[in-house]
């Protein structure tokens, strides 16, 4: 008995060992499968890469890519150089004129290839390439007879012309609207939708064919699939494999025969459409690149939309800054004519993810456009509006849906088809059931697709039907996971415990999911397979494993080993887009992994945590196939020395069931929203929506009267989303514990969203939104405030506006032509030729910065400092000259009288203007009206010649301000100085048109006859902004070759500039059509030359500009009264700004009636203690408007009217300005430099040291640093600091160092106290460390445009002690471009600052302090020129604590704080006192009604912030845990 009991044993034990040897071996060949095909995958992408080489290299030797002229030509580039770009001429090809036979020629000879044999067409293709020469040959023989008829043609090519040009003028339109670019007329652009004008380029019934070339792998394919899909769901557009034949087409009914072939051949790229060509099957080649959201950008454009920062919608919402600009770039940001668009526009959308962002295509690694709202940024994760436009342009609720009804959709909703159903499509938050009329209430989803598959454990434990299995991995030391933390694991003595949730397809739930969505994200794999669409994949991990630690498991498990070490197999998909929502059983939580990215996966009606947890991995190499392995697709980890970091996200269900939608009208001006259950806490994982509607015109202003929402420095853990645009853009999201800014609309709709998450909960918002109706307004709606005439000079976040008049360098200027008649006096804001949408004014010198104002007043002011009176306190003189001043304290200094505001400016519609008076030389155009309303223009003809002119009534009951008509140009014309005027239309038409145009208004298509003039056109078309773009010129060819400009002249006899190999004579054949060539301006800038185009090609269309000569000037006078004030303020302005000083000021210019003029005599004392630099040597006489420069010798620096270096010759004989005074440099404070202190697109890095030796940077002279000034973008310690050149091994020793503390969002002077003032000399450079990182605003800018700023030398600190005094630091990396936006005052050793006069403040006592006198207020037109017109600017000077200073070691907190500064470089600084006067005015802040029981509230939120400290700390899991958790913030920056 005993030895069967034995024989037994022994079977039992090879039974199990078999078990388990066939277990292994599964797991064996899985991973040997897995190796097989990830080695074939890394192999295909190998070879994929080699090919995609080699045919480059082949189309090296053919061509590049079809060169047409045709609609579909365009190819729309990201991240490449363009590949044709309008503007191409498509060099010498003969049939660039037919872009159908060149479309036919390239595919032709591209498809019957060779190479290709599976594309070759059925037949004998050698016959077909017989026929194809033959009939070509045939067609030179037909040129060659219709040679004969050229003469005969010639008499009446030029008759034709002549009578043309001769033809009759109509009479001149009496529309006083017509010719007024101020007028709706001229700006309905903005509001207006455009037509679809080319139905060619769109898809039939939105089918898509495609096919993928061999080049794009299966990993492309996949992500190329899941943009499909994401498009298919939301639009009507469907995409169908081709299968390679032509039948293809004919059975799906479409008229092309067109599919997108996707390759991979370098950049991103996409032609713009579909091709035309109809007749032969056409590859449409599309390069997508790896990312989801890429190439949707770029399908986008092959279903023809255009970048939307093209669209002509985009003034109000951008500035493109034209200099920063690359040649490509040029092209890339001209606007769209709206003929050509070729679509429908359902406004403008900034965010879309079919726009570029702000510093591609730039030069020089600055902003190629600027935003105009902070809240409106480029972000590129905006696509309802996208998909919105495509549904509409595709009319898919007409395609999908024929036979319905079509709904009427409010609120921005739209008739269409959206994840197979027709209906409403509503932007996220409202309800299709009701056609967006409400909002969309919790929308549940049950059921898990009918697979196995395993999640992590959430905290709240695993979701119904799934079984709980556990895992408890030994490590090699303590853990970490992130600040919030929903896994349930454990993470202790060196183990992690985690727990798993498993399900398997007999457990499935009825009416749930039927397969998993397409997206990126990882889950388990159980029962060793993975659902259909997922990616298998593994990590192996080196468990430290000894006889007292082992691996501990609970089934169930995932699949995977867990003996010796861990190993766990996973399923991902990377087959669609993060940004858009999925849909997965939103009742209840759980946890996917993170696959591919750092972002989680977005999951419909759940509230999404970003987290991770690290392990500790035993050994030292870490990515040795013995200690650490991945194989195959599994999520998204980091490493970190022998530290893992697993990213993973964690999913709460939202409860949506509250908010509504509000109309505000004139029965109800105003409405207050709360979060639930306010005053009290909100509840947990809640979103609510508020939508405001406003009536048609009208606007909504919101304001917080309470705010208190979840969220620390670094995370919004709850957060209120704001949308002030249209609803389905997406917002900004705001938390913290209060909301000063009043948010106004853009236009009818504001929408308000909040989110709470499952932790903590705060007390929420109570807030007012107020209607602003359209009547209210101050300015006029029609002319977006282009005659605002006030006094308002700060901008809507309460930043001072910067003079106009120092602002001569920017785009739109005081002595631009055009604008010149639009009020552009001191800083006030204006929208001179009503370029955006509202009145603004510049804020920052470097960039041309610009923001709008809220010139109505229709917001509260408020401080955004948060101590004003602190700082009041400590530098009385703070509001006159303390850094940001106006920006920071605005509401304090008004109330303790230091600063006063405009008395709020009255509704426009109250305003009339009287009659103007009559202009000497003129004729108004007489209406039958004695009142004028604002905005209302009157127009002036010259009596004696063509010349008009406009005036406008201005929100003060004046008019513009024109003295004569005759002489010059038109109005919205400039003059080239010689006696022509000239008009841009950036219209894209053809040369016929153009043509038309000019002469419909007596004038002629501007000609380039010398190259004066040639030059002058391609400054002016930069000057309008549209360099780059093409331009028409008079200039044609006959039909027997001879170039001729308009007025006959032949073009051999004078100046030629045409781009190499042109012109080429003779006529082009096309479809027995002549097309007799024509010339275009094309290239940028000083590279711009002629081009040879066909005249009457119907797919070519240009820019064009008019001219004609100017009418004769009867009297000699200025056209404005301010001329003489603007040679004051600039001497050079008859030098420098020529067209203006020409059209606008010929009397003080000089430029009529001089021998009535009185000269200036320069003698000797108008250069004492001077270098004159022009003008010669004294005494030398001047003619009015003439000028002489000065400047200070060798050594020395000015001290006294340092503006008056140039100096101008006035009418009345006299010179403007004063003597400047110059001292030795050494004996006065001086700057380091003269960079302006503003934010940049960059910051400091965390404990980054840099050093420079540009000329930024480097110390010119001996002294000791007095001051340290900069923007500070957040708070934190920074070390400011001397170095000294050490070796050549970039060794540089620290030759003191100022430890300062910055105050986020200020200009901050440090004044440096005596015994810690760094002593320097030539031999030094300042530099910096920024100890937390992010404070210190920089550019990392191109070497290559900046040659000079490359000299950046920099590395990381261990710890605050590397910058010590007089330690030598070892610059690991350099040189380097950035550009800093830091200073520094160096004075002579032992300086002191002159004391200033101080203004008193209130009294602290509960009297009211007497009211101060009014100060009297002078302009600069009644300054006296000898008037020293420096201004102490005084910084806002802040305490400076200092580890170490020069070559001392003493530290000490003290400072004095009321130093004037004597920065005459650095632009902020030079500006005089803000307001020009200072009326009496009380700022009234009022409270909206409140619903409940205010002093309950208050009392109620006191007791609240008492009991914050323990309300902040619940949920943590451990004391541990808390500490650690600013070092997990800091190692999770490369997750996030």
């Amino acid at each position: 008995m005993g030895v069967k009991l034995l024989f037994l044993g022994i079977c039992l034990i090879y039974l199990v060992l078999d078990l388990h040897d066939a277990e292994v071996t599964a797991v064996s060949d899985r991973q040997a499968k897995l190796k097989e095909k990830d080695a074939r995958e890394k192999l295909q992408q190998e070879l994929s890469k080699n090919y995609a080489v080699k045919q480059r290299r082949r189309k090296k030797k053919k061509f590049r890519d079809p060169r047409t002229r045709g609609k579909s030509s365009k190819v729309v580039n990201r991240g490449g150089a363009p590949k044709v770009q309008n503007g191409d001429d498509g060099g010498d090809d003969p049939h660039i004129g037919n872009r159908e036979n060149y479309l036919q020629k390239y595919f032709k000879g591209k498809m019957w290839g060779i190479r290709d044999k599976k594309k070759a067409p059925k037949g004998n293709w050698r016959k077909k390439l017989r026929k194809q020469k033959h009939k070509k040959k045939e067609k030179r023989q037909n040129m060659k007879k219709k040679e004969k008829s050229k003469r005969t043609k010639v008499k009446k090519f030029k008759k034709k012309r002549k009578k043309h040009k001769k033809r009759r003028r109509g009479k001149r339109s009496t529309d006083e609207n017509e010719d007024d670019p101020g007028s709706d007329q001229e700006h309905t652009h903005r509001t207006k939708r455009y037509a679809i004008t080319d139905q060619e380029r769109m898809w039939d019934y939105g089918v898509v064919p495609y096919s993928f070339s061999s080049d794009v792998t299966d990993v492309m394919a996949r992500t190329y699939r899941g943009v499909f899909d994401a498009l298919e769901k939301r639009t009507c557009i469907s995409f169908v494999e081709w299968d390679g034949t032509e039948s293809f087409y004919s059975n799906r009914s479409l008229n092309h025969m067109v599919h997108l072939n996707f390759v991979d051949q370098g950049g991103c790229w996409a032609y713009l459409g579909r091709y035309t060509y109809r007749t032969t099957n056409i590859a449409q080649d599309i390069s997508c690149c790896y990312v989801g959201r890429t190439c949707l950008h770029e399908i986008m454009h092959s279903l023809s939309m255009e970048h939307e920062h093209t669209s002509p919608l985009r003034d109000g919402w951008l500035r493109v800054n034209w200099d920063n600009l690359n040649e490509d770039g040029q092209f890339q940001f001209s606007v769209i004519d709206p003929l050509m668009l070729g679509r429908e526009s359902w406004g403008f959308d900034i965010k879309s993810f079919v726009s570029y962002g702000t510093t591609e295509f730039t030069k020089n690694g600055m902003m190629g456009f600027q935003p105009l709202m902070p809240d409106f940024y480029p972000t590129g994760n905006s696509y309802w509006q996208p998909f919105k436009e495509v549904q509409m342009n595709y009319d898919c609720f007409g395609i999908k849906c024929s036979g319905m009804e079509e709904p009427v959709c409010e609120n921005d909703g739209y008739p269409g088809y959206y994840e197979g159903e027709c209906g409403c499509v509503c932007p996220p938050g409202l309800d299709p059931a009701t056609n967006c009329a409400s909002i969309k209430p919790t929308d549940p989803i049950r059921g898990w697709p009918p697979s196995s598959f395993g999640l992590p454990e959430p905290i709240e434990g695993c979701p119904a039907g799934f079984q709980l299995g556990s895992l408890t991995q030994p490590l090699a030391g303590d853990s970490e996971v992130s600040s919030s933390s929903h896994i349930n694991a454990g993470f202790e003595n060196s183990t992690a415990e985690f727990g798993f949730c498993l399900k398997d397809t007999a457990s499935q739930t009825e009416g749930g999911l039927t397969e998993w969505p397409r997206g990126q994200y990882c889950i388990h794999s159980y029962s060793n397979a993975c659902p259909p669409g997922f990616q298998e994949g593994l990590i192996t991990y080196d468990d430290s494993v000894n006889a007292t630690r082992t691996i501990l498991t609970e089934s169930p498990l995932p699949d995977g080993s867990f003996v010796n070490n861990t190993e766990l197999w996973y399923c991902c998909r990377s087959d669609g887009m993060v940004q858009l929502d999925i849909k997965l059983p939103n009742t209840e939580s759980f946890i996917l992994y993170r696959h591919g990215t750092a972002e989680c996966q977005n999951v419909e009606g759940m509230y999404m945590f970003p987290e991770y947890y690290s392990l500790m991995i035993e050994g030292e190499t870490i990515r040795s196939i013995s200690v650490y392995q991945t194989l195959g697709s599994v999520p998204y980890n980091v490493l970190d020395g022998n530290e893992l970091f697993v990213y993973y996200c964690y999913y709460s269900p939202l409860n949506k069931d509250c908010g509504e939608v509000i109309h505000l009208g004139p029965e109800n001006p105003t409405h207050d929203i709360m979060t639930p259950n306010y005053p009290f806490d909100y509840p947990l994982n809640t979103e609510c929506n508020w939508l405001f509607v406003a009536p048609e015109g009208s606007e909504v202003m919101l304001n917080f009267n309470d705010f208190d929402v979840e969220g620390d420095d670094f995370d919004c853990f709850d957060y209120v989303t704001i949308k002030r645009g249209l609803p389905g853009i997406p917002g900004v999201s705001y938390c913290g514990t209060e909301f000063k800014a009043a948010i106004k609309s853009i236009d009818r709709y504001l929408m308000i969203t909040f989110t709470s998450g499952s932790e903590i909960t705060y007390t929420g918002f109570h807030a007012t939104g107020r209607l602003l109706d359209v009547a209210d307004l101050c300015y006029n709606p029609d002319d977006f405030g282009r005659t605002y005439n006030g006094i308002h000079n700060y901008a809507e976040d309460f930043t001072e506006c910067l003079p106009w008049v120092e602002m001569a360098h920017c785009d739109t200027n005081l002595f631009n032509t055009e604008d010149a008649f639009d009020n552009l006096d001191g800083n006030y804001c204006r929208n001179p030729g009503a370029r955006y949408d509202s009145p603004w004014c510049y804020t920052e010198k470097e960039n041309c910065t610009i923001k709008y104002c809220d010139v109505c007043q229709e917001r509260t002011i408020y401080d955004n400092f948060d101590d004003c009176e602190e700082l009041i306190a400590e530098h009385p003189n703070f509001c006159l000259d303390g850094d940001h001043h106006h920006y920071g304290c605005l509401a304090t200094c008004i109330e303790y009288g230091h600063i006063t505001i405009p008395e709020k400016s009255n509704r426009a519609q109250d305003v009339s203007c009287p009659v103007p008076d009559d202009i000497v030389d003129a004729d108004p155009i007489v209406h039958d009206v004695t009142r004028y309303n604002v905005g209302d223009s009157l127009a002036y003809v010259c009596s004696n010649g063509t010349a008009t002119k406009m005036r406008r009534c201005l929100t003060d009951g004046t008019w513009t301000d024109i003295e004569y008509v005759c002489g010059g140009c038109g109005d919205e014309m400039k003059s080239d100085t010689r006696g022509t005027c000239y008009a841009y239309v950036a219209e894209e038409v053809r040369f016929v048109e153009a043509e038309e145009y000019c002469i419909e208004k007596d004038w002629d298509v501007a000609s380039a006859q010398t190259e004066d003039a040639f030059n002058f056109l391609v400054q002016y078309r930069s000057d309008m902004g549209s360099d780059g773009k093409q331009v028409w010129l008079d200039l044609y060819e006959d039909p027997v070759g001879v170039w001729s400009w308009g007025d006959e002249s032949l073009v051999q006899d004078g100046f030629t500039n045409w781009r190499s190999t042109y012109p080429v004579s003779g006529p082009i054949e096309t479809d027995g059509n002549n097309w007799y060539r024509c010339a275009t301006m094309v290239g940028t800038g000083q590279s711009s030359v002629w081009n040879q185009v066909a005249c009457d090609n119907k797919w070519y269309k240009a820019h064009y500009i008019c001219q004609t000569m100017e009418s004769e000037r009867e009297i000699c006078a200025d056209r404005k009264s301010s001329c003489t004030r603007n040679l004051i303020d600039i001497p050079l302005l008859c030098s420098q700004y020529q067209s203006y000083a020409h059209e606008v000021c010929p009397y003080t210019c000089g430029i009529c009636d001089v021998e009535n003029a009185d000269s200036c005599t320069v003698t000797a004392d108008f250069v004492v203690g001077l270098n004159l630099v022009s003008g010669g040597s004294t005494p030398f006489s001047l003619n009015p408007g003439e000028s002489f420069t000065t400047q200070c010798p060798a050594g020395q620096i000015c001290t006294q009217n340092c503006q008056h270096f140039s100096r101008a010759c006035r009418r009345s004989g006299e010179v403007t300005g004063a003597t400047p005074v110059c001292q030795d440099a050494d004996s006065v404070p001086t700057l380091v430099n003269n960079i302006e202190r503003i934010p940049r697109l960059d910051t400091s890095e965390a404990r980054r040291i840099y050093q420079g030796d540009n000329s930024y940077m480097n110390i010119t002279r001996s002294g000791e640093i007095t001051k340290w000034m900069t923007l500070c973008e957040n708070d934190g310690i920074v070390h400011l600091m001397a170095f000294k050149y050490w070796s050549q091994d970039r060794y540089f020793k620290v030759m003191g160092v100022n430890q300062v503390e910055c105050k986020a969002g200020r200009r901050m002077t440090w004044e440096i106290p005596e015994g810690e003032r760094i002593q320097v000399d030539p031999s030094m450079n300042i530099g910096l460390m920024d100890w937390n990182g992010g404070c210190i605003p920089l550019y990392e800018c191109f070497a290559s445009e900046y040659p000079d700023l490359n000299k950046i030398y920099h590395t990381m600190a261990e710890s605050q002690d590397e910058v010590a005094l007089n330690k030598l630091v070892w610059m690991r990396a350099g040189p380097t471009c950035y550009f800093f936006s830091l200073n520094a005052e160096i004075s002579p050793v032992g300086y002191i600052a002159p004391a200033t006069t101080q203004l008193t403040t209130p009294s602290t006592t509960t009297e009211e302090p007497e009211p101060e006198p009014e100060a009297t207020s002078t302009s600069s037109e009644d300054t006296s020129e000898s008037t020293d017109m420096t201004t102490s600017s005084g910084d806002v000077s802040t305490s400076s604590t200092s580890t170490s200073a020069g070559n001392t070691e003493s530290s000490s907190t003290g400072a004095s704080r009321s130093s004037p500064s004597t920065d005459a470089f650095v632009s902020e600084d030079t500006t005089s006192s803000v307001w020009q006067r200072t009326t009496t005015h009380s700022v009234v802040i009022t409270t909206p009604r409140r619903t409940i029981n205010e002093d309950f509230i208050k009392s109620f939120i006191k007791k609240k912030k008492k009991k914050r400290k323990w309300w902040k700390n619940r949920g943590k899991k451990t004391d541990k845990t808390r500490k650690r958790k600013n070092k997990r913030r800091k190692k999770a920056q490369k997750g996030r």
